[in-house]
């Protein structure tokens, strides 16, 4: 539905508390002037009046807001459109598909897309990724492109890719931090370091890293905003909605077998 459709069929439902009330409204006394008169008929108004006057304020605030929201907001200097220096114009993907190679000692999110749909600013994006897990000693992990150091395993594939000239698009690695040109697309995949102790939790037992989980925050650093969504989702910024698999809640309980199984793993 387009704006135009959104805003008369918002419109008309706005005015049909008008259709109740004006002819209440009529009413009035036209001696204001007379405090007598004017306190004899509010005494006179019930419950029900005061809500449909209510009602019918509300409706007429909702359609100024609706006819003359972009002059106010501009007005007021309140502008989150998607070329303000404080809005939101990037649209995120990031697959719940997560890799880790543990020789390496590196993480991997493959196939990750950036896209800044504004053709006036550019956007900083830095992201973290949090995926809870079951392991006694380390309840999550946590990687930040804030704070990314480039892995050895990030210098052997350049150098790989430099002598045979070849890239793949989306195994491509993205340069730390993302700086998006405006309309510019980046897609590729981003790396992280593993300590020795993440790498030996996750080949003694994979099954309690919970990715199912995990969330994605993405922060923008020059209007300073920030989305969250689960791993696997996607966002848009044309209509600032979250697509794709919901997940399950991080704080979601195992059933009593699943846990039976894991101590028994654990224990094996």
């Amino acid at each position: 539905m387009r704006r135009g459709w959104k805003t008369t069929f918002l419109a008309a439902g706005m005015l049909l508390p008008l259709a109740k009330c004006v002819p209440d409204l009529v009413g009035i006394p036209g001696a204001i002037d007379d405090i007598q008169v004017w306190w004899a008929w509010l005494d006179d108004m019930t419950v029900s009046d005061y809500a449909w006057g209510a009602l019918f304020a509300a409706s007429i605030g909702g359609l100024v807001w609706v006819l003359f929201g972009d002059r106010i907001r501009a007005t007021l200097g309140i502008n989150h459109g998607i070329d303000a220096p404080d809005g939101w114009s990037v649209s995120v993907g990031i697959p719940g598909n997560f890799i880790w190679l543990g020789y390496e000692k590196v993480a991997l999110f493959q196939q990750c897309r950036f896209v800044n749909i504004s053709n006036v600013r550019k956007r900083i994006i830095d992201i973290e990724i949090w995926i809870p897990t079951d392991y006694p000693k380390n309840p999550r992990y946590i990687f930040r492109t804030e704070y990314h150091r480039e892995t050895a395993y990030r210098k052997q594939v350049k150098e790989i890719v430099a002598e045979r000239a070849t890239a793949d698009r989306l195994s491509a690695f993205i340069s730390l931090p993302i700086e998006l040109a405006p309309e510019q697309v980046i897609e590729g995949q981003i790396d992280f370091a593993l300590s020795d102790e993440q790498v030996a939790n996750i080949r003694h037992n994979p099954a309690l890293l919970r990715t199912d989980c995990a969330t994605v925050k993405v922060k923008e650093r020059i209007s300073g905003r920030e989305i969250s969504f689960r791993l696997g989702q996607k966002y848009d910024a044309h209509t600032g909605k979250i697509t794709g698999p919901a997940g399950r809640r991080p704080n979601a309980k195992k059933s009593l077998l699943s846990r039976l199984g894991i101590a028994r793993k654990t224990q094996q």
